[in-house]
């Protein structure tokens, strides 16, 4: 663990020192001076200038919607990315841009406890504050509070096998900051299912403020569901030709059952192709709220 209190605002307070040296290096003598969190912001910046006045010429909404994503070290980098973002949305003032959620695709622990805390606290502050809330696909009468998901494929090793007793609620105030096991995850865990079974959600440090018990009894008060542009119709052909490719059926069960291989298929999960066939296989359904 690292301070994270040169990057991120002072009620946060450490991150995986690794990852913050990808995006955010105490030295920076042998990259001219420039750290890629500056180069990403201004390219960020610059990109959505010259798309905001290429839709103005043309008649059309002129913010420029903003998402974030990543897989394995991609989601860490994006994580502290996009908590930078919701914790100092200065650094994108003047600019039109709108920024949605964070999508991550196996994303590994990056913080401690109490910095997922703070994720938390600033996450629901910049929710609140931003303007265009309910501009998105949110049901009439829900608002769209702005979210960090953490998609899970199985038991991907990345993502389930470090250390991280920092999720864990029950045990934050028997555990040290300085335990080299209280490692936390940011933001909200989707579990993905195969169809028809539902896809669970999970929320540790008390991501959309309560507890999954909490969900259960009051479903109306956070849903989660899995959406898609397409029909189930649509799916299922899509599906039944992908399948009928030749060799394709084939494959797709050799790694469904790779991946319940103990241990080495918490490895194999963690794959990119793993993921596509998992996401292809998923419910378009309402989550379930499960505990981790």
């Amino acid at each position: 663990m690292t301070d994270a209190h040169d990057f991120l605002p002072d009620n946060f307070s450490r991150l995986i020192k690794g990852f913050k040296e990808r995006l955010h290096p105490a030295e920076v003598s042998q990259l001219g001076g420039t750290r890629p969190w500056d180069s990403i912001r201004y390219s960020l910046c610059k990109a959505a200038q010259k798309l905001s006045y290429m839709r103005a010429q043309e008649g059309k909404d002129s913010q420029i919607n903003v998402w974030f994503t990543g897989h394995s070290l991609g989601c860490a980098l994006a994580t502290l990315a996009y908590t930078r973002i919701i914790s100092t949305p200065g650094d994108l003032a003047g600019y039109p841009i709108v920024i949605r959620d964070c999508y991550l695709f196996a994303a590994p622990v990056s913080a401690d406890r109490e910095c997922a805390v703070k994720f938390n606290d600033a996450l629901v502050k910049f929710s609140a504050s931003s303007s265009r809330n309910s501009a998105l696909t949110a049901p009439a009468g829900h608002a769209h509070a702005r979210t960090m998901w953490r998609v899970r494929n199985a038991g991907d090793a990345i993502a389930t096998l470090l250390p991280q007793l920092g999720d864990r609620a029950d045990l934050a105030s028997k555990l040290t900051r300085t335990n080299p096991a209280t490692f936390a995850h940011l933001g909200a865990e989707i579990i993905m299912k195969d169809s028809p079974a539902l896809s669970g959600v999970a929320s540790p440090c008390d991501h959309f403020g309560g507890t999954p018990s909490d969900y259960d009894r009051h479903p109306s008060q956070v849903r989660v569901d899995v959406r898609s542009d397409f029909t189930r119709g649509e799916i299922q052909r899509q599906r039944a030709a992908r399948l009928a490719q030749k060799g394709e059926a084939l494959r797709e069960k050799f790694f469904v059952w790779a991946e319940n291989l103990p241990l080495i298929g918490n490895f194999i999960a963690h794959d990119t192709v793993l993921y596509w066939d998992q996401l292809d296989r998923i419910a378009v359904s309402p989550c379930r709220w499960v505990q981790t």
